[in-house]
């Protein structure tokens, strides 16, 4: 008994094998066929089987996103996020982010979720998502927001040694900007407070 369950089991693996690279054909699935009478056997399925033309295992690509559309669905979270609609603009911008993952807008979109958990004094999560723009999207103009935006979310977690160093490199890396000059600003305060 145990030996013609291997038996049976070998079968079946041989002829699922067989089903996923042949092409699908008329042939009734393999749950079809009556108890007892066993799976057909390989060479039985490719005799019922019309010859199969080569095939070329080709992945077709999505259709381009529209920027009309994504810089739609953009700036409807965007306008939930100025009316204080915050969990719903945070859901609004991951749609976003799924449909059009590598779109124009994606850099900003993680941003706002950012800002959206930040205004909600949610810092931790704040602090992943601006993190989710520096490590992601390097390029970014909004880059030296983000980290702005991440010192800030690490003081007020009171990670001290975090928000000083992530708004040193912040200084370090973007000196001219007005990110560098509400760092500064910030690492003053940290240093009058004692931090």
């Amino acid at each position: 008994f145990v030996v013609d369950n291997v038996g049976r089991h070998q079968q079946l693996e041989g002829a699922g094998a067989n089903a996923r690279a042949a092409p699908a054909t008329s042939q009734p699935p393999l749950a079809d066929v009556a108890p007892g009478a066993g799976a057909p056997t390989p060479a039985m399925s490719s005799a019922m089987a019309p010859p199969a033309a080569p095939t070329i295992a080709t992945a077709m690509p999505p259709p381009p996103a529209s920027p009309d559309q994504e810089q739609a669905a953009y700036q409807k979270a965007f306008n939930l996020l100025k009316d204080g609609h915050y969990d719903d603009a945070i859901a609004a911008f991951h749609d976003m982010l799924g449909t059009y993952p590598g779109g124009k807008l994606a850099d900003n979109a993680q941003y706002w979720i950012g800002e959206a958990h930040f205004a909600m004094r949610r810092f931790r999560e704040a602090a992943d998502e601006f993190s989710k723009v520096i490590n992601n999207y390097p390029q970014s103009p909004k880059v030296p927001d983000a980290m702005l935006k991440l010192g800030f979310s690490y003081y007020e977690l009171a990670d001290w040694t975090k928000a000083r160093d992530t708004l040193e490199q912040l200084k370090g890396r973007y000196p001219q900007s007005t990110a560098a000059q509400l760092a500064d600003r910030r690492l003053q305060k940290m240093k009058s407070e004692g931090h």
